[in-house]
C-alpha cells in the first residue's frame, strides 16, 4: 500500500459563531423527537450494544447493528427483527473484536467496521469480505510506538462520489490509549485509501453521516459537528442533550424525509429528529 497523502487539519471547534452558522444551514433540532424507540424493550433484551444505524437508499429499511449479535431491521411500527446473525466463522472471518459501525452502500450491501479493518457484507450473495484497512502508510514509515492497531467507531458513505469515510484512531495494546486520530477516505470499489486528515488526538467520533458530498456530520457524545471538505474545517452543528441523548453511537440521515436518526448508546434508544 502506497503512503497516502496526509493533510493536517487545524482543528478548531468554533462555538458561538459556528453554532449560529451551523444551525442556520442545518436546522436546529425540533422540540420533540419525531420518533423514539427503546430497542432493548422492543426486543425484550437487556444486554444490547447497538453501535450503528443506517437506511438502505432504495427500500428505506432502517437497520441497526449490534456489536455482537448482528443486524436488526426496525419497522415503522417499532418492531425489531434480526436480519443477519453475526456468525462470522461461516465466512472464514475472525475479527477478534466486536463490530463498531455500519453504513449501507446499496440495498443489502454494507460496510462494517471492526479493529483495524473494514468489511463488505452482501446479504444477497451471503458474503463477508475484508475490504479496507486503517493503516496510514505503515509500509513506508515505522508506526508510532507502541502503536499496535487502529480502530474506528464511525463510518459513512458518499454515494455521489462512491467514497467510504471512517474516523480511525491509532491505539496501543490496551485499545484505549490513543496516539493519533484521523479522518480517512477510501475508494468504495477497490477499498484503497485515498486521503488521511489528521484530527486532534483527543477527537473521537462515535458515529458519522454524510450530509452531502462536501459535508460530514460527526457525533461526539451528545454533540454533532460538521466537517467540510476542501477547507478541512470542523464546526459545531447541534447538541441533542435536550432530548436525553448523551452518547451517540449510530447516526444516519433518512434519504426521503431528511430526518436525522441517532442511537443513544447510554439508553439503547433510537431517536428520529426532524431537522
Amino acid at each position: 500500500m502506497r503512503k497516502p497523502l496526509l493533510f493536517i487539519l487545524a482543528f478548531t471547534t468554533l462555538l458561538a459563531a459556528a453554532c449560529t452558522d451551523g444551525q442556520a444551514r442545518y436546522g436546529a433540532p425540533a422540540d420533540e423527537p419525531a420518533r423514539q424507540v427503546d430497542i432493548g424493550a422492543a426486543l425484550g433484551v437487556s444486554d444490547l450494544s447497538i453501535v450503528g444505524v443506517t437506511v438502505e437508499p432504495t427500500s428505506e429499511r432502517v437497520l441497526l447493528l449490534d456489536a455482537n449479535r448482528g443486524i436488526y431491521e426496525l419497522t415503522d411500527e417499532g418492531a425489531v427483527t434480526l436480519v443477519w446473525a453475526n456468525e462470522t466463522e461461516r465466512y472464514g472471518v475472525f475479527t477478534g473484536t466486536p463490530w463498531t459501525d455500519l453504513v449501507a452502500l446499496e440495498d443489502g450491501v454494507f460496510a462494517l467496521t471492526t479493529l483495524s479493518d473494514g468489511y463488505l457484507l452482501n446479504l444477497g450473495e451471503d458474503t463477508l469480505i475484508q475490504h479496507f484497512c486503517y493503516e496510514p502508510g505503515w509500509e513506508e514509515e515505522p508506526p508510532l510506538e507502541p502503536a499496535v492497531a487502529q480502530i474506528t467507531d464511525a463510518v459513512a458513505y458518499d454515494a455521489q462520489n462512491d467514497l467510504i469515510y471512517a474516523q480511525p484512531r491509532t491505539v496501543t495494546d490496551n485499545l484505549v490509549d490513543v496516539l493519533d486520530s484521523n479522518l480517512a477516505l477510501y475508494d468504495r470499489t477497490t477499498g484503497a485509501d485515498l486521503n488521511w486528515v489528521q484530527f486532534d488526538v483527543d477527537y473521537h467520533a462515535g458515529a458519522m453521516a454524510m450530509e452531502d458530498q462536501d459535508n460530514i456530520l460527526l457525533a461526539v457524545g451528545s454533540r454533532i459537528d460538521r466537517y467540510t471538505n476542501g477547507p478541512n474545517t470542523t464546526r459545531f452543528a447541534m447538541d441533542l442533550r435536550s432530548h436525553g441523548v448523551t452518547d451517540i453511537q449510530g447516526m444516519a440521515i433518512h434519504p426521503r424525509s431528511g430526518n436525522l436518526l441517532v442511537v443513544d448508546g447510554a439508553t439503547q434508544t433510537l431517536f428520529e429528529i426532524e431537522r
